[in-house]
């Protein structure tokens, strides 16, 4: 469902509080579809959303932030990466 999402665009904005929601789903597949879409859909207006997801107990969801953060050019994100980067964890602080 979030993949067709991501195909309406603009349309999809009106379904932004629902992205948002599926954020905090257990399934951590959800969550990962949803970060992609609330940036694909949302944008730059989902930087609190992906600087928050930076705090994850994921390691793939704090990925997929970081690499958000990025695409977006959010300079909101810049001290999340940078403390990530720190991590011992080649892939997160590459990521970051």
């Amino acid at each position: 469902a979030l993949g067709v999402l991501e195909e309406i665009g603009a349309a999809a904005r009106a379904l932004a509080p629902q992205i948002r929601g599926a954020l905090q789903d257990a399934d951590e597949d959800v969550e990962l579809a949803s970060i992609d879409a609330l940036i694909k859909v949302v944008g730059e207006a989902a930087s609190s959303e992906l600087v928050q997801l930076c705090s994850s107990s994921s390691r793939k969801v704090r990925i997929a932030a970081l690499h958000g953060i990025g695409a977006l050019g959010l300079e909101e994100g810049a001290e999340a990466a940078a403390k990530l980067s720190l991590e011992r964890d080649d892939e997160l602080a590459q990521a970051a």
